[in-house]
């Protein structure tokens, strides 16, 4: 069973290992992992919910709750296909209550299959620092989530 929780506590080296984990694996980053203080820096400001599964986190969502904006999804790539991601974008959904949007880099594969999967909308695409991505909104509950 999967729990989602509010981050609390010093968790952030374990959000910061889930984050390189996953980036590395997606295997279209081609730079070296963060340090916690970089990791830090770049979730500042943003709301953080944890996946838990036998009371370890797996992976997290981090979202600019003012704009409506999911900032990171990552999950633990053990962990990938089992629910959690699903899970955290269901619970982000309930929490806010609005239409949530997050970006999505075309070099991800996995991610743009999943959001595409969970029934995500494309409403605009750009180029950035790792080349062409998408941005999505999620209009509606994702079930059973």
């Amino acid at each position: 069973m999967i729990e989602i929780s509010q981050e609390h506590g010093n968790i952030s080296s374990v959000l910061c290992n889930i984050y390189n984990t996953a980036r590395a694996n997606a295997g279209c980053y081609p730079d070296k992992d963060i340090s916690l203080i970089e990791f830090n820096e770049l979730i500042k400001g943003e709301e953080i919910y944890t996946a838990l599964i036998e009371g370890n986190i797996v992976g997290f969502i981090g979202v600019y709750s003012r704009e409506f904006f999911i900032h990171h999804l990552y999950v633990m790539p053990a962990y990938q296909s089992k629910g959690a991601g699903k899970q955290l974008l269901g619970y982000s959904y309930k929490k806010y209550g609005q239409p949530l949007t997050l970006k999505c880099d075309h070099c991800n594969l996995a991610a743009l299959g999943f959001y595409r999967a969970m029934g995500l909308v494309s409403i605009s695409e750009g180029v950035g620092d790792f080349g062409a991505w998408t941005e999505f909104r999620l209009e509606w509950q994702i079930a059973d989530a």
